[in-house]
């Protein structure tokens, strides 16, 4: 068994709730104290590709479980003028080349179509384990949970988590800069899960695109834009 306490609240609870979740509504309950049946497994390897394909597997089944309606052409516009407007207010992203990735972005969505799932919000090797003997995946710490989300978002900070080989939360532009070098060793084994996306999302996999225009995304959220 495992114990979850939430750290955001006032009164400590007076009693502990036991908790089933069934995937793929994993979402954390409602109590702020709860139980539930612990996973026997290890954090997967970053250089162990074999892992890496079980979670991503895992990752393509949870998505099309909770698949929603397609992101529509005008949500993706509206998307990108709110990028727009707030990388214009950023010191760091506020260049000609940036602006460019965010275009080519939107360029894609005029062609292809991907849909709402749920996201985990925070899917990382830290919060996935795997039994070596059953080779069962299993997810952990759903705080970030949410219903409705764009299904790229689990899988680039996935990916951009096993590029910068880093144990901090945080994600800066330099890093930005050192990863999206397309030559680099680490960029090229990525480079062969696209087999799967392409099947996964029906279309032609820009790697490069989305891990660009996602990680804008991230260093205009806070704590990432400040």
């Amino acid at each position: 068994k495992i114990i979850n306490f939430k750290r955001y609240g006032e009164a400590f609870p007076e009693k502990i709730v036991e908790v089933n979740r069934k995937f793929p509504h994993m979402n954390d309950p409602k109590e702020r104290l709860w139980m539930e049946e612990w996973f026997d497994g290890e954090t997967i390897g970053q250089e162990k590709f074999d892992q890496i394909l079980k979670v991503i597997d895992w990752l393509i089944k949870f998505q099309n479980d909770t698949k929603q309606s397609a992101i529509t052409e005008k949500e993706i516009e509206q998307e990108v003028s709110e990028i727009i407007n707030q990388m214009k207010k950023n010191e760091y992203l506020n260049k000609p080349l940036y602006f460019e990735w965010i275009k080519e972005y939107r360029e894609f969505f005029k062609n292809n179509i991907l849909y709402w799932t749920a996201m985990h919000g925070d899917f990382w090797i830290n919060n996935i384990l795997l039994n070596s003997k059953t080779s069962k995946v299993k997810v952990i710490d759903w705080e970030r949970y949410r219903k409705k989300e764009n299904q790229l978002n689990d899988l680039m900070y996935f990916i951009i988590r096993l590029m910068t080989k880093s144990k901090k939360a945080s994600i800066d532009l330099q890093r930005l800069e050192n990863f999206l070098d397309d030559s680099s060793d680490k960029y090229n084994q990525i480079l062969k899960l696209k087999k799967k996306l392409d099947s996964h999302l029906n279309c032609n996999f820009k790697m490069l695109l989305f891990l660009r225009a996602y990680m804008i995304k991230r260093i205009l959220e806070k704590p990432y834009g400040t």
